[in-house]
């Protein structure tokens, strides 16, 4: 299996939490004790290599003292060009006046 490869978000989010984390003058260390892990995986958090999970991205900003939305404010600036797997899927709806179990169209 080939590695995942870092997505503009992950790295944006990233960015953000080093920006912030400088910003008050925080160390990695510090901030990785708080938030129970390794320097090394907030390092590859803020590289945007290891996605931030929403729960430890709401401690980040608790400790960071800031919104959680804070760390969302560049990536809308900074998003390519939609791809094909980011386009919204086709949902099959039921037709009311068929029943269950009969053809389902596509919307």
């Amino acid at each position: 299996m080939e590695p995942r490869k870092t997505s503009y978000i992950d790295a944006e989010i990233g960015r953000s939490i080093r920006a912030r984390r400088n910003e008050i003058g925080v160390s990695q260390v510090e901030l990785a004790e708080y938030l129970g892990i390794t320097f090394q995986q907030l390092q590859k958090h803020e590289i945007g290599q290891n996605r931030v999970s929403a729960t430890r991205l709401y401690h980040i900003a608790q400790r960071l003292g800031v919104p959680f939305d804070y760390f969302f404010r560049n990536v809308s600036k900074a998003r390519p060009r939609a791809s094909k797997a980011a386009q919204p899927l086709k949902v099959p709806v039921q037709n009311p006046s068929r029943g269950p179990g009969r053809r389902s169209r596509t919307a």
